[in-house]
């Protein structure tokens, strides 16, 4: 104790060398005075945090209250040697001068409260705790905060609307939680938010009109948000990924969507009607997901315009007429699915052509006519699901080196 209070430049007043360190202001100690349990430096005029490391040799620390300070910053070495102090419960580092990010709190296994409220922070990151209860209203007092992520906790109850008076957020991680209510539409005032996830809840209601206005992402998936898509959902100009799979969603896909798509998951909704021909546009589009939904109509050919797609998922829904020869464009596709939908016609001898293709899945369809002798070509085929239509004819010849280097599984039974 005595190099601390040096460390400190305490005046004796507080800390003298020759007491008892029981007797010194801030300073508790267990019954008996055996050992120092409790240590309140708050309002002590500190500056710098240099000594951190000093306090963490006391072993059996159970309280540091470090509020009402000037300090800046917090050490890596702080949080190596108190990390492993298991009997350390509270942290108090309120109402100082913390700016930027902190380092990650690795150990800590008996921490109960941390409080790092009143400072400069810009980033809060608490995921995969054991958090519960709500999201505190107050969060959105701190202007400064450029993100949030408490994702993988016990939290429950709505998001407080107050998040969308945080002008400068950039990231709002929410995913895997008990959160309820609806999102709230505030949300797209926030000019500088580009990645909002809250996947893995229990959100409900509608999806606000111009939440995509900033976003590049979006993952609202394995919710229960309903009702239609609004028209401008997929419009905004900086989109880059949706996925709002998993929901409870209804209407028709809309049509305005932005050239800045990457990726886009509808699957498993209630979605109807056609698929947009709009999508012709989406020059940067590697995946897109519309399974399980109630689509209807047929497969646009304006797809094979997307010719980054590597995967294309229609299946179950309730297309028909042919599958479109020009899906034969698309030369860097590795997933194919059109099963479980009222598709007719011949296989289109062009999906061939297609030799980045490892996953074709055409099953329970109306198909006729044969399967075309040069799907053998296809070098990096590894699943063939051909069976529940109608084709005929003879079983094309598989090659050698195809059936040993990728060729997993091939199901062709009911057909003709």
């Amino acid at each position: 104790m005595t190099s601390l209070s040096k460390l400190l430049n305490l005046s004796d007043s507080l800390w003298y060398s020759t007491k008892d360190p029981c007797s010194w202001k801030g300073v508790r100690c267990s019954s008996g005075n055996s050992s120092v349990t409790g240590l309140s430096l708050s309002a002590f005029d500190l500056s710098n945090s240099n000594f951190l490391p000093v306090v963490c040799k006391i072993e059996t620390l159970q309280d540091l209250d470090l509020s009402s300070n000037s300090l800046s910053s917090i050490s890596d070495e702080f949080i190596n040697d108190c990390g492993r102090i298991d009997g350390l419960k509270l942290l108090n580092f309120s109402k100082n001068l913390l700016g930027g990010s902190l380092p990650t709190f690795n150990g800590f296994g008996g921490l109960e409260s941390l409080d790092l409220s009143y400072n400069s922070l810009s980033e809060l990151q608490l995921s995969m705790n054991g958090f519960q209860g709500t999201v505190p209203q107050e969060i959105a007092k701190y202007q400064n905060l450029n993100l949030i992520d408490l994702g993988s906790n016990h939290l429950e109850g709505s998001i407080p609307t107050g998040i969308g008076n945080l002008a400068r957020l950039r990231i709002l991680l929410l995913s895997s939680n008990n959160l309820t209510g609806e999102i709230p539409a505030n949300i797209s005032n926030i000019p500088t938010l580009y990645r909002f996830e809250a996947n893995s809840n229990g959100f409900s209601g509608t999806i606000p009109s111009g939440i995509t206005r900033y976003l590049s992402f979006l993952d609202l998936r394995y919710n229960s948000l309903r009702g239609p898509m609004p028209t401008d959902l997929l419009s905004g100009p900086n989109l880059q990924l949706v996925d709002l799979s998993y929901n409870l969603l209804e209407g028709a896909i809309p049509a305005k969507v932005s050239k800045s798509l990457v990726r886009l998951r509808l699957g498993s909704n209630r979605l109807s009607g056609p698929i947009p021909p709009s999508f012709q546009t989406l020059d940067n589009l590697t995946y897109l997901e519309l399974d399980n939904n109630r689509l209807t109509g047929e497969i646009p050919h304006q797809l094979s315009f997307c010719r980054k797609l590597a995967l294309l998922n229609l299946a179950q829904n309730n297309l028909t007429g042919p599958v479109p020869a020009l899906l034969g464009n698309l030369v860097v596709l590795q997933v194919l699915k059109l099963q479980l939908n009222s598709l007719s016609g011949d296989i289109p001898s062009d999906i061939t052509r297609l030799q980045s293709l490892s996953i074709l899945n055409m099953s329970w369809n109306s198909l006729t006519g044969s399967i075309p002798s040069s799907i053998s070509s296809l070098r990096s085929l590894a699943v063939l699901n051909l069976q529940g239509n109608n084709l005929r004819g003879r079983i094309p010849a598989i090659k050698p080196y195809l059936s040993v280097t990728s060729l997993q599984t091939v199901q062709i039974n009911s057909n003709m």
